[in-house]
C-alpha cells in the first residue's frame, strides 16, 4: 500500500525545490513515484532534494541531489525542522554526491556553503570549462546588453556539461573591492533557470581571470532569481570557493505517490 509523502516546498534564489526526508534510506531520489508526487504539488520545481541519515561519521545527513545546487534549500529545511543547530553562525556538515560540504547559518534566511576545491577544464576561443561539483561551461560576454540578447543555442553536443553559463561584467566590474557580474544559466533538457549557486561560483571564477578584475576574491552574481555572493579563500588543501544566498521553506505538502 502506497504511503503519503510529506514534501517541503522551498526556494533558493528564485528556483523552487521539493525537499523530503527519507528516514530509513530506502527510497532513491530517482524513484518514479517521487517524481510523480513532486509534480502533483502543482508548482514548477527545479529539482528534488532527498535527505537521509548519512553513513559518513563526519556528517549527520546525506543530501541527495544531482549537484551541489539544492544544498542551501535542503539546509533550510533541516534548520526549519530542528534537525541541525539553528543559531546564527552555527556550522554543520552534510554529505552530498560531490563530497562533504560545510554549511553555515546566517541571519535573515541566508545560508553559506563551502563548495570546496575547483579547477579549470577544457577551453576554446569562446568558452571555458569550470569543474566545481560538476562541469560548467562559461562564456564571457562584453556587456549586460549583449547578455540580454543571448538565446539558448540549438544543436549543443551531448556532453557531460551540467550547465551552460553566459556572464557579463557590471560597470564598474569591481566596486569597493566586490566583483560584480550578471549571469544567465541554461541547463540541458530544462532551458533557462532563475539561478545556480555552483554556476554563480563558476562564473565568478572565470571572470576573476579577466583584465580589470585584479585579485578580487569577493563577488556578487546577479541573475533573474536574485543575488548570490561568492568568495574564494585559501585552505590547507588549496583554494576553496563558497556561495551564500537566500534559501527559505514556504510550505509543507502531503501528496499521494
Amino acid at each position: 500500500m502506497a504511503r503519503d509523502l510529506r514534501f517541503a516546498v522551498g526556494h533558493e534564489t528564485g528556483d523552487t525545490y521539493a525537499v523530503f526526508v527519507d528516514h530509513d534510506g530506502s527510497n532513491d531520489i530517482l524513484s518514479v513515484d517521487y517524481e510523480r508526487a513532486a509534480r502533483s504539488i502543482e508548482v514548477n520545481i527545479s529539482g528534488i532534494v532527498r535527505l537521509t541519515p548519512s553513513n559518513n561519521p563526519d556528517a549527520e545527513w546525506f543530501m541527495d541531489a544531482p549537484t551541489a545546487d539544492g544544498v542551501r534549500v535542503g539546509s533550510a529545511f533541516l534548520l526549519a525542522e530542528g534537525l541541525v543547530p539553528s543559531g546564527t553562525g552555527e556550522r554543520f556538515t552534510v554529505e552530498t554526491r560531490v563530497g562533504l560540504l560545510d554549511v553555515q547559518v546566517s541571519a535573515g534566511g541566508m545560508v553559506r556553503v563551502d563548495l570546496g576545491r575547483w579547477k579549470f577544464g577544457q577551453r576554446d576561443a569562446h568558452a571555458l570549462e569550470v569543474l566545481l561539483g560538476g562541469s560548467h561551461t562559461v562564456t564571457l560576454l562584453n556587456s549586460v546588453a549583449e547578455l540580454e540578447l543571448v538565446e539558448f543555442p540549438d544543436g549543443l553536443p551531448a556532453t557531460s556539461v551540467n550547465e551552460r553559463l553566459f556572464v557579463a561584467p557590471e560597470q564598474p566590474l569591481v566596486d569597493d573591492g566586490i566583483g560584480r557580474i550578471r549571469v544567465r544559466v541554461f541547463r540541458s533538457g530544462v532551458g533557462e533557470v532563475h539561478s545556480s549557486g555552483t554556476g554563480a561560483a563558476a562564473a565568478a571564477l572565470a571572470m576573476r581571470h579577466t583584465p580589470g578584475a585584479g585579485s578580487t576574491h569577493n563577488w556578487r552574481a546577479e541573475s533573474t532569481g536574485g543575488s548570490i555572493g561568492v568568495q574564494m579563500f585559501p585552505t590547507e588543501d588549496g583554494e576553496h570557493v563558497s556561495i551564500h544566498g537566500l534559501a527559505v521553506i514556504n510550505s509543507i505538502e502531503t501528496v499521494e505517490p
